[in-house]
């Protein structure tokens, strides 16, 4: 158990740690104060973003670390899972809000050219095809747990919409979706966008994101799709 004047800390220390991250991406391009304003209104984001700013028993925050579930019922951390940067958190956490690379940029005070290399960097070691697939596996691993729900009412998605989402989901292309439903990609994008309307969501990661929180996104229901399919697949082919 971490004593609270100890998690009274943990904000500084994480704006420290990305201040420190900053002098060292930029170098001399930066100075300390500077680095420290960055550090100091990436704490605010996350914040603002509802993330719950802990103590992580046995990691130092400054140091890559694995993420931690603060809300119960949610999936433990796997060590086979990759661990995470101290802004890799922030990242998902805005492209799981709907809010685009300049977007992220401009809350964080990083260069947009950093961002989009950082997303990059963090979906090759996550093996995601897209951010959407990254948001998704984030969700999988338990990562998205300290970020709350946003205001919704729950809707209802139709059988193609949500199928057409849980191929976005997985970071397949709309051509590859279109093929693995039998329909055209003209299809598969207006399935999309209608799913997008209905949820309110601002990106294809944004919808995902909506999608898990609404339950329509489960693990365990991909898998039973999945299931059906290939049992489909392989009566069709008897």
């Amino acid at each position: 158990m971490t004593a609270p004047h100890v998690l009274g800390l943990v904000p500084d220390a994480v704006a420290a740690a990305i201040a420190a991250a900053a002098v060292e991406e930029l170098a001399d391009r930066i100075t300390a104060a500077e680095a420290i304003a960055i550090g100091r209104r990436a704490v605010r984001g996350i914040r603002r973003d509802g993330w719950h700013i802990t103590a992580l028993a046995h990691y130092d925050v400054g140091d890559a670390m694995p993420p931690t579930a603060t809300q119960p019922g949610a999936p433990a951390y796997s060590a086979a899972a990759p661990v995470l940067r101290t802004y890799d958190l922030q990242l998902l956490a805005g492209l799981a809000r709907g809010y685009r690379t300049h977007e992220i940029a401009q809350q964080t005070g990083t260069p947009v050219k950093t961002v989009r290399n950082r997303i990059y960097r963090l979906r090759l070691r996550m093996g995601a095809r897209s951010a959407s697939h990254a948001v998704d596996l984030a969700y999988d691993l338990g990562w998205m747990a300290g970020l709350h729900p946003e205001p919704r009412d729950p809707v209802h998605l139709p059988r193609r919409q949500l199928q057409a989402l849980e191929g976005a989901a997985a970071g397949r292309s709309n051509p590859q979706i279109a093929r693995d439903l039998g329909i055209s990609p003209e299809s598969v994008n207006r399935y999309l966008q209608r799913a997008y309307a209905r949820l309110d969501a601002r990106t294809r990661a944004h919808a995902v994101a909506l999608a898990r929180q609404q339950g329509h996104l489960t693990a365990v229901s991909r898998e039973r799709r999945a299931a059906a399919k290939r049992a489909a697949t392989e009566a069709s082919a008897a």
